[in-house]
């Protein structure tokens, strides 16, 4: 059970003494958890568990948050908080605009906003949470309030409903739910943080969907509305990566792309395109084609540099019994199976295939019309590079 912050706690951590207790826990392993409780007595004592909890904490943010060492936080927050490159990408088409983040919670997103936005302005009905955003984000305007109970006017509304419930685990709703946020801000500009599984025939509402991928995963839909949106685009892509610019690509660019037989190459745009619906304008960008219209894998001659792609060995109807044969000639071990349109599971075909060769390779088995084809493949990684 995650530990269970008071606002007694917070204040505690926002102290000098609560802030030399974090100091002197930073450096741990904490791996002892013995020796990790016994350490955090002697520097905060009676808030040791606190202390403790947030040193931990701290490090499973870094994959997330920038700076993680400054955080303020509780577990079932930072489990729905936004990567700040994610975040920082939102707040970049809000800034100079004045923005109230209507469910902060810690602050992941409103750090963001403060950093881009003319004023921001940041309410939670959680206290807790709240105060550890006054932490988090000393340049926002921060207010106890109800999403659904308007504490602002004339100002952009950005919100992130809840997907878990205050022990962390996933709900099966969101809170607020959508048709109740949408009905409290009627004619403002508002900007909603989804799940990227939402049913977008859900949001009718939603003028402009926005899949974002950070790093190969997809992590979220954003929904925009009113001038937030960007006139004549109603699905977009943006794809950020740490190590490489970032690039988007919407329902307004091209669509016009063959269904074509195998090329050298089999490429699989990212998962932000592909949830988007935008495989036929990615395609007709890099001047590729489509294997078969209801599936996702392109081909053609020269692969997009930015993605991940496969160079085909060989291809043919897929069996097990010609993919067992295809393996031992090729000398196949080590195999990655990767499956889309049919009914396989990568890992008891593997058990099954039993490949004892030297050389490494993927099995990309796929549907071409009603035909179940298997190719197997090089698999090479996207190099640094734009869209």
């Amino acid at each position: 059970m995650a530990y269970r912050f008071t606002a007694s706690d917070v204040a505690f951590l926002r102290s000098t003494a609560g802030a030399d207790a974090l100091a002197a826990l930073a450096d741990r392993p904490l791996t002892d958890r013995l020796a990790d409780v016994t350490a955090a007595r002697a520097v905060a004592g009676d808030r040791f568990a606190a202390a403790l909890e947030t040193a931990v904490l701290r490090g499973k943010a870094a994959a997330k948050l920038a700076e993680p060492g400054r955080w303020l936080l509780c577990d079932a927050a930072l489990q729905q908080a936004t990567p700040t490159a994610v975040a920082a990408h939102r707040a970049s088409r809000l800034r100079g605009r004045d923005v109230h983040d209507v469910t902060c919670g810690i602050g992941a997103d409103l750090a963001e906003l403060a950093a881009a936005a003319n004023r921001c302005l940041g309410s939670d009905v959680d206290p807790v949470r709240l105060a550890m955003a006054a932490h988090n984000c000393p340049s926002a305007t921060l207010i106890r309030a109800d999403a659904l109970h308007p504490a602002s006017r004339h100002t952009a509304v950005f919100a992130d409903p809840a997907r878990r419930d205050a022990t962390g685990r996933r709900r099966a709703d969101v809170v607020p739910p959508l048709p109740d946020l949408v009905a409290a801000y009627p004619g403002r500009d508002l900007v909603v943080k989804c799940a990227p599984g939402l049913d977008f025939g859900t949001v009718p509402w939603a003028a402009e969907i926005e899949l974002v991928s950070l790093d190969g995963t997809v992590r979220e839909a954003c929904l925009w509305t009113g001038s937030l949106a960007t006139p004549g685009i109603s699905r977009r892509a943006t794809v950020l990566r740490h190590d490489r610019p970032q690039w988007t690509i919407t329902s307004a660019d091209p669509d016009d792309c063959p269904v074509r037989a195998p090329g050298r190459w089999l490429v699989d745009p990212d998962g932000a395109v592909v949830r988007a619906g935008l495989v036929r304008q990615y395609a007709a960008r890099h001047g590729l084609g489509q294997l078969d219209p209801r599936i996702a894998y392109l081909t053609g001659d020269t692969k997009p540099s930015h993605t991940r792609a496969f160079e085909v060995l060989d291809h043919g109807r897929y069996t097990e019994k010609s993919l067992r044969a295809t393996l031992r000639r090729f000398d196949v071990g080590a195999l990655e199976i990767l499956v889309r349109g049919l009914s396989v599971v990568p890992d008891d075909l593997r058990r099954r295939l039993k490949p004892a060769g030297s050389t490494p390779a993927t099995v990309v088995l796929t549907r071409i019309g009603n035909t179940p084809t298997a190719f197997l493949c090089r698999a090479h990684p996207g190099l640094p590079s734009g869209a």
